[in-house]
């Protein structure tokens, strides 16, 4: 892939790459075949990283959409502190120039949840009550702006996610507040 795209770095034909190359990673995700998967993550982020494509437009959102899957690939694999690392890394490349507001606190939410989940999973529980309390706070928002019935049921699991992590933690009252 690297050498044909080295050869036409036009806007169109980098994201024609990355288009096809993003689905061949969903495909291998879809089988289960994360090694795979990772490869053409490592293909998409050495695409985004060529200094001739770095400032097209698509470029941002790409960078998260590969940080992302980078992620759920590294948890699926079992990498977990290397999940961590790359959705905190997601975290980082979220603003406000790639997304509106209200899909910008949506993504911060689930970046936040998928944080806490390991760390719930980690037993390291205090740093996973943060990450819920910070998903939490940034439903409440998404529901305000749009209250879909999508993002009344992130509303929802944002609630169990809060309400499970304050249980965990022997704080009942708090915790019944959630369910």
């Amino acid at each position: 892939y690297e050498k044909d795209f080295n050869a036409s770095n036009s806007y169109e034909n980098a994201l024609n790459w990355i288009t096809e190359i993003h689905e061949l990673l969903l495909f291998h995700i879809s089988l289960y075949d994360y090694e795979s998967a990772m490869t053409q993550c490592r293909t998409i982020q050495t695409i985004l990283d060529n200094p001739r494509i770095k400032t097209f437009s698509f470029v941002p959102r790409y960078r998260l959409i590969n940080s992302s899957l980078k992620g759920d690939i590294l948890y699926k694999s079992g990498l977990v502190n290397e999940a961590i690392t790359e959705y905190q890394n997601a975290l980082s490349l979220l603003d406000e120039s790639i997304f509106k507001n209200e899909d910008l606190a949506n993504n911060l939410s689930v970046f936040h949840d998928r944080i806490g989940i390991i760390f719930r999973e980690q037993a390291k529980l205090p740093e996973a009550l943060t990450h819920f309390q910070e998903s939490y706070e940034l439903r409440i928002d998404t529901v305000k702006n749009n209250p879909s019935e999508a993002s009344r049921y992130a509303m929802v699991a944002a609630n169990i996610n809060l309400g499970n992590s304050f249980l965990d933690l022997g704080y009942f009252e708090e915790s019944r507040k959630h369910y």
